[in-house]
């Protein structure tokens, strides 16, 4: 917010050395942020998922907005959408780019308000913060609605001179609302700061009016939709029902009632209000200063170091010599200065009352430019105090001093960022596309059997957790929380039927966030989910990498199979069983779920058999496996577990058509020794094999 004070006029050759220095800035930044992309897999974390889900439901032209996501990223990254790995990939990738065009556009308009001393100091240190750089290599709208809010903060503070530029500001201002609901903090600083500055005459002020025509140009798109979906064209999740929340847990109460700013007014004391804004001011406090300058806490500590003290003992004598400066910089600039405050305090109060149910650094990263803009005009003015005014110097040594002072920085500068760049340039060579697919492999193969086995049909209870990459598979599987208002056992039974629950997924993050209702049964052992005894009624059907398990899939059990009384060894029930048909053609493939029941400990690792038998006992099908696909060998069973295995029998093309039947039953691979098999009565069975009822009736053409 400066007209140039102190602009020093630069050479050639050091207007050269300043826009190397800005490459060489960019491309550090670059090089760290593909490294961030690399580390940056899961993509259900930060809520890249929703963007991603969202994303395809514009490109399937099923949605404009989740009611809370806002469309512009969504739509970018709608281009090339897909339910592959290279979507994500491409997504994060996008925001880099977009990250890399902030930091010069950021150069580029401060100079303009500054000089390029200042730009590039305040380019440099953003280009370090640390969040937003995790930020840019996430599939999210964060460096977009950066570039954005900058553009119109800048045009916004040189509307003040020249109101012409209020239209661009006005355009952007709502295309950054179209990123991100918080771009509605732009417009409404706008109009606070410019019924401080023009009063009573901001009515006839009709290039306010042109600011809020613009923006209302850019956000009519969302503005509209929202009033046809939602009944109100502001509507915002976040904003609507999220910040009046007294915890973000609230968000997966089971009751359908959200709360809203009136219910929050009546359930709540002016007391608990005041309290919540408070403590949420010193939170958010210590958040700001965290994620806009490196290494907070080791800058606290030196401050107060004795040498620390003597360094501030210095710039605040500093300050004073320039205390006439400030006074009339903030008199040539005291518009910009009030809408800049605004827009601070905004953010500040807004994010500080949001704080009690969810903060994060990225909520200031849109602050940092303006932020570093100051401290690096507050660095040069404090440079040239000390090189003019307080060392006892003429003004030619003075500017000398000041010139090498410059350039050793910038020499500085220059090394440090060739340096740290060295880490990260082996991430450039290697493929992000190629370490998003093998680090999501083994979610993908716990969505990919639950798309197998499940489908959309059965309701699947999982979370809240973000381990899995289910936005792939939007559409093709039903997934609920845990609410968590659900605290007893009694009562989770009661959610599961009133959902119609057909399984239960457990990982590490579900047990975490519900351990207080899941520990009756369930426990963790180095990140798995282990246990010793399964809920009434629950079968494992899915056990990824064996017990204890990363994702445990139950099936609810019901008695609604063909049931069954048969002991195989004395160590293994077959309780009952499923058939999906019982006519098949032939080359079809007949599903049998057997539902195992373990009696006692068992040493060794048993291979289930399931043969489909036509005359003269021949087989024309069959599937033998350990049970679950082996990842759960019987020698991991535990006493009373109950386990759902699935078995795909393909018939044999050439089948001829008839009645056939299905054997199962238990052997020792390494003996080929079947297990004894008893009925319920005590009888042996013949050849220790169980012949399951219905027949199979194998036809020519399409069953009916």
């Amino acid at each position: 917010m400066n007209s140039n004070p102190v602009y020093r006029y630069l050479s050639l050759g050091e207007r050269i050395a300043i826009f190397a220095l800005l490459a060489l800035i960019i491309g550090r930044f670059l090089s760290v942020g593909l490294m961030e992309v690399r580390q940056n897999w899961n993509s259900s974390t930060y809520d890249q998922r929703s963007y991603l889900r969202l994303g395809l439901k514009i490109r399937d032209r099923k949605a404009f907005t989740d009611g809370n996501r806002h469309p512009l990223y969504p739509a970018l990254i709608s281009l090339f959408a897909e339910r592959e790995w290279a979507y994500f990939t491409k997504s994060k990738l996008l925001s880099l780019t977009i990250g890399g065009m902030a930091l010069v556009t950021i150069f580029a308009l401060s100079r303009r308000l500054y000089n390029d001393d200042v730009a590039l100091l305040a380019t440099f240190l953003f280009s370090i913060n640390q969040e937003f750089i995790r930020e840019s290599s996430r599939a999210t709208c964060e460096s977009l609605f950066v570039l954005l809010f900058f553009i119109s903060w800048y045009y916004t503070v040189r509307g003040f001179s020249q109101w012409r530029y209020w239209m661009v500001a006005g355009l952007c201002a709502g295309l950054a609302y179209l990123t991100k609901g918080t771009g509605q903090l732009l417009l409404i600083s706008f109009l606070l700061s410019a019924m401080i500055i023009y009063r009573t005459k901001i009515l006839k002020e009709k290039k306010v009016i042109a600011y809020l025509l613009f923006y209302l140009i850019a956000a009519s798109t969302l503005l509209v939709y929202n009033y046809r979906e939602y009944g109100n064209p502001l509507y915002n999740y976040t904003i609507t029902h999220a910040i009046w929340f007294d915890r973000w847990e609230d968000k997966y109460a089971s009751g359908k009632n959200l709360p809203t700013a009136l219910t929050y007014i009546r359930t709540h004391t002016i007391g608990d209000i005041g309290a919540r804004q408070w403590d949420g001011m010193k939170r958010i406090g210590l958040i700001f200063g965290q994620s806009l300058i490196p290494r907070w806490e080791a800058l606290c500590d030196f401050l107060s170091s004795p040498f620390g003290l003597l360094v501030g003992v210095v710039i605040l004598t500093a300050l004073i010599h320039l205390r006439r400066d400030f006074v009339s910089f903030y008199e040539a600039n005291r518009k910009k200065a009030i809408f800049t405050t605004m827009l601070l305090v905004l953010f500040y109060l807004l994010f500080a009352w949001y704080a009690q149910v969810y903060t994060a650094p990225r909520f200031t990263v849109p602050l940092a430019p303006m932020v570093y803009l100051f401290i690096a005009d507050l660095i040069q003015r404090l440079g040239r105090a000390i090189s003019t005014r307080i060392l006892p110097l003429g003004s030619g040594k003075a500017k000398t001093i000041g010139l090498v002072g410059c350039v050793a920085f910038y020499a500085c500068l220059g090394l440090w960022a060739s340096l740290t760049s060295v880490k990260a340039v082996r991430h450039v060579l290697e493929s992000p596309f190629e370490a998003d697919r093998l680090r999501n492999a083994d979610g993908e193969n716990v969505l990919s059997w639950l798309e197998r086995e499940v489908g959309k049909d059965k309701r699947i209870i999982w979370g809240p957790s973000n381990t899995l990459p289910n936005w792939k598979y939007a559409g093709k599987l039903r997934f609920k929380a845990i609410p968590s208002d659900v605290t007893t056992w009694e009562a989770f039974t009661a959610y599961l039927a009133g959902q119609e629950a057909g399984y239960v997924l457990l990982d590490r993050e579900t047990f975490w966030r519900r351990e207080a209702l899941l520990a009756q049964y369930f426990d963790r052992d180095e990140g798995r989910i282990a246990f010793q005894s399964l809920p009434p009624g629950w079968a494992l059907a899915f056990a990824y990498t064996g017990l204890p398990c990363e994702w445990c899939v139950f099936k609810l059990f019901e008695p609604i199979g063909y049931p069954l009384q048969v002991d195989l060894g004395d160590q293994v029930r077959l309780l009952e069983y499923d058939l999906d048909h019982s006519t098949v053609k032939r080359g079809d493939t007949i599903r049998l779920t057997l539902y195992w029941q373990a009696l006692k400990e068992m040493d060794e690792d048993y291979t289930v058999f399931t043969h489909l038998l036509g005359k003269g006992n021949l087989i024309w099908g069959q599937m033998d496996s350990q049970p679950l696909g082996s990842l759960l060998p019987t020698s991991a069973w535990f006493v009373g577990m109950i386990v759902a295995d699935h078995y795909d029998i393909a018939v044999a093309p050439n089948a001829p058509p008839g009645e056939y039947q299905i054997e199962v039953g238990m052997y020792l691979l390494k003996t080929m020794e079947r297990l004894a098999a008893v009925d319920g009565e005590g009888r042996r069975l013949p050849d220790d094999r169980v012949l399951l009822e219905p027949r199979i009736a194998v036809v020519e053409g399409v069953p009916r």
